[in-house]
């Protein structure tokens, strides 16, 4: 019998956990053998007694290395005789409500799930050792510009939900990987992104990383995330979670929306038995005047970065 380990990584500001995390991981309880529940927060005594029965451990540290910082304290923590234990050990993040339909830890196979911008450069049907929920697409500097600091940006999967199976999991470089990030002290999420969630795809290459849902060969003017900004043709295409942040984007990714996109929740009622009153109970107590404040700096910093990279080119040229 598969045996299945889930690292979820855990943060609130307000030191709760939400209805919709307790609903996930009831949910995934019903997959998973062991979850080790690990909070980069605190946790209030009556969100703890809230996780008695769900989860088999909790681990609150400091929110420093954020998620990934999170995933290599959990293993750790277990170490590699106890991981070893299972075929499948998935590291998770509490950024998507979900699972929207059952969830399925059969890997992707074929071409028909390998992105055609994959670090694959030939048709492989090999079976994978690491997998997501979906990636992010390959774009050149010049093909991206809202928000991207001026470089190149290569395929990777995306974080929120990864899995690794026996070929990656018994391997030194998994360990190796992994140990890199236990003392991760960074304090900037784009930093974080680009060293381990974009270096975590070429680290296990060799492995045949593969998105269950793989974008790269599709049309989209959303590019390059799908997850944000193509949250209905994920559910569309078996993707069983959704991304917080998909909510607050009304269907362009310079347009954010201050309430619920109203065709987004309707889609989720209409198609899913997943109860979208944890997706309004989440956002009635969101702080939407905060997170607007940090999307304009975020927009007029990587307006700023694009101004001074073509004030350099051009003293350059001369």
């Amino acid at each position: 019998m598969t045996r299945n380990l889930l690292l979820y990584a855990h943060f609130n500001k307000r030191g709760e956990v939400a209805s919709y995390v307790l609903y996930q991981l009831e949910k995934l309880r019903q997959t998973y053998d062991y979850i080790l529940f690990i909070s980069n927060s605190p946790i209030k005594t009556v969100d703890k007694v809230k996780l008695d029965g769900i989860v088999d451990e909790v681990i609150q540290r400091e929110n420093v290395g954020f998620d990934f910082a999170a995933w290599s304290v959990g293993l750790f923590h277990l170490g590699r005789t106890k991981v070893a234990e299972y075929e499948n050990v998935t590291v998770m993040n509490d950024t998507c409500f979900g699972p929207i339909f059952a969830l399925d830890l059969t890997p992707p196979l074929g071409t028909n799930s390998c992105a055609v911008s994959s670090l694959e450069t030939d048709e492989n049907t090999s079976e994978t050792s690491v997998w997501a929920m979906t990636d992010c697409r390959a774009l050149k500097k010049n093909e991206y510009k809202r928000g991207h600091p001026g470089r190149d940006l290569p395929w990777h999967l995306q974080s929120y939900f990864v899995t690794f199976r026996a070929a990656a999991l018994n391997s030194d470089r998994f360990w190796e990987f992994w140990g890199e990030r236990l003392g991760g002290k960074e304090s900037d999420v784009q930093a974080v992104i680009d060293q381990y969630e974009v270096g975590m795809s070429k680290v296990f290459a060799d492995f045949h990383p593969r998105a269950s849902f793989a974008t790269s060969a599709l049309p989209s003017k959303h590019l390059p995330n799908f997850a944000i900004f193509e949250p209905t043709k994920c559910l569309e295409n078996g993707v069983p979670f959704i991304k917080i942040k998909a909510f607050l984007y009304d269907s362009e990714p310079d347009c954010y929306t201050t309430a619920l996109p109203k065709h987004l929740v309707e889609h989720i009622e209409r198609n899913t038995n997943y109860p979208a009153t944890l997706i309004r109970e989440y956002f009635d107590v969101f702080d939407w005047q905060e997170q607007k404040r940090k999307n304009f700096e975020a927009r007029e910093n990587a307006k700023l970065t694009t101004r001074i990279v073509r004030k350099l080119r051009a003293l350059c040229v001369r």
